[in-house]
């Protein structure tokens, strides 16, 4: 039988590193070697024949029959002993995992294709391997690995005079030291390969190294350089072709821009990343531009528009199970119905948070909503409802161990309390209040809650308790150089005295009063000191 060349197919990694908070970065391209393999014999025939018609079945995403016939061909090389052609198939099927992501099956297999390549010395499959092995520890995270083996490569490459391997290693050695935080390192190899991509006309390259320069700079809020290589990088995605790339170029110059607080060119380049999102289809980079898109909208106090893209970003983040976007989508609306005076249409968002929250068992939103949900009530003056969802978040916030929220609910809750007047439960929630706030040693919150206190014995007629948390929180505030609370203490306790018919402690009080308002300059405070005065 006449000898056959085993096609293999020119695998193309594409290793997208997550470099910004919400921005996905570009691709470094690997590329396995071509192989030729011949033997006279049917097994041999028969192995290279499975070979292709494994690659063609690869191709059309058959992959699981893919890698059977792959693996039928490599039990014949193995019984005919031809090491080059199990070496070639190992290669392949460490490649294929490599595209579809299981990190650790390429790993095994590219090692024993890397060990035949080194027995058989093929400087050039090895150095193809050396690549596929630094690209699959980079996407594990194990940087240090990934910078040995590009190292490897890179000299092998520099010895058979491969400049396109340089330039995709010296690539894949600047984003692994960028994860390494090493920025003089990323910049260097970056550069590197910058040079190498333009000396050789390699444009895809040159897009890459330029896309992750921008990355490098954008890292280091050098904004301005970041843009410059973004634009770059732009300008050639689009001269070639290339929709994914342009679409990544448009999405880092967004977020540059929404970084540098310039909202309106944020949202030029974002609604430019959406106009092709039918083409490019990546959902999930899709929903953190309309995240971004509608954060623009509120930086510009925009909330109608805002809305429209949190809608937007709600549905879609439904429809790919994106629960986080979808719980922050939620929860924006709310935030933004709340800010229109909406309140409820609000509700009705945090409620739909409130319920997600406690299917997911998340204590921490479970808080956020039934805290959103008491102030929405309070500003419908619906009361009942304002203490119930207050009770409940009562109930979280010392399960998720943040005092501050704690305080804050007591506060909230005693206030509910007092607009239905009911002073004894207020006080309770207020005595619960000043007890923590002491804990943590919050003097101003320990200030108002004395002054709250006061208040509500006041209410009920026990006038020498109220007299007594007023005093208290006067030591405080005029500590705390509290102007406006010193003379709301000073009025109460007045009109304490002057109620138990003490009418000289209530006039030393309000004369007090009468200074301080007219320090602060506050005629409303000044007229009521007067009038006490007037009275007493």
């Amino acid at each position: 039988m006449h000898s056959q060349k085993i096609d293999l197919i020119a695998f193309i990694t594409l290793i997208l590193t997550a470099l910004m908070p919400f921005a996905a970065n570009f691709p470094i391209l690997i590329q396995a070697s071509q192989i030729l393999a011949q033997t006279p014999t049917d097994r041999k025939a028969e192995a290279d024949r499975l070979v292709k018609q494994g690659i063609e079945q690869f191709q059309t995403s058959q992959f699981e029959v893919a890698f059977q016939s792959w693996q039928q061909a490599l039990v014949i090389y193995r019984e005919i002993k031809d090491r080059q052609g199990e070496g070639a198939v190992l290669n392949n099927l460490g490649v294929a995992y490599n595209i579809l992501g299981d990190y650790t099956k390429a790993i095994e297999y590219l090692q024993q294709s890397l060990a035949i390549a080194r027995e058989t010395k093929n400087r050039q499959q090895q150095a193809d391997i050396l690549g596929g092995l630094g690209s699959a520890y980079l996407k594990l995270g194990d940087y240090t690995k990934a910078i040995d083996y590009q190292q490897q490569r890179l000299a092998i490459a520099k010895e058979i005079k491969d400049r396109t391997a340089q330039q995709q290693s010296l690539g894949e050695l600047g984003i692994a030291y960028l994860k390494l935080e090493d920025y003089t390192k990323a910049i260097n190899y970056q550069q590197q390969s910058l040079a190498i991509a333009r000396e050789i006309k390699d444009r895809k390259g040159e897009r890459n190294a330029l896309g992750n320069l921008g990355n490098v700079y954008n890292f280091l809020e050098d904004y301005a350089k970041a843009v410059g290589y973004y634009q770059q990088s732009l300008a050639i995605s689009r001269e070639i072709k290339d929709p994914k790339a342009e679409s990544i170029a448009l999405n880092n110059l967004g977020s540059v821009y929404f970084a540098l607080k310039d909202y309106s060119k944020a949202i030029e380049y974002y609604q430019q990343y959406l106009l092709m999102t039918p083409q490019i289809k990546d959902r999930k980079t899709e929903v953190v531009v309309l995240e971004n898109i509608a954060k623009s909208y509120e930086g510009l106090k925009d909330l109608p528009r805002a809305i429209k893209y949190y809608q937007q970003l709600l549905a879609l983040a439904r429809q790919i199970k994106d629960q986080k976007r979808e719980l922050l989508a939620l929860f924006s609306l709310g935030k933004a119905y709340k800010q229109l005076k909406e309140f409820p249409i609000a509700i009705e968002y945090y409620q739909q948070l409130l319920a997600i929250a406690h299917q997911i068992k998340d204590q921490q939103i479970q808080l956020l909503a039934l805290m959103n949900l008491g102030i929405g009530y309070d500003e419908l003056k619906d009361f009942p409802q304002v203490i119930k969802y207050y009770q409940q978040a009562l109930v979280v916030s010392p399960e998720i161990k943040n005092r501050e929220y704690e305080l804050l609910v007591l506060k909230n809750l005693g206030d509910a309390y007092i607009s239905l007047k009911d002073y004894a439960k207020a006080i309770d929630a207020f005595q619960q209040a000043l007890v923590l706030a002491r804990q943590i040693k919050d003097i101003k919150n320990e200030a108002a809650f004395l002054i709250n206190l006061g208040h509500s014995y006041f209410s009920l007629n026990n006038y020498a308790q109220s007299i007594d948390y007023h005093q208290q929180a006067l030591v405080i505030v005029r500590q705390l150089k509290d102007q406006k609370k010193e003379l709301l203490a000073l009025l109460e306790i007045g009109l304490a005295y002057e109620t138990l018919k003490d009418l000289p402690q209530a006039i030393q009080y309000y004369q007090q009063a009468l200074v301080v308002s007219r320090e602060i300059k506050n005629p409303q405070y000044e007229v009521m000191a007067l009038g006490r005065l007037g009275t007493a």
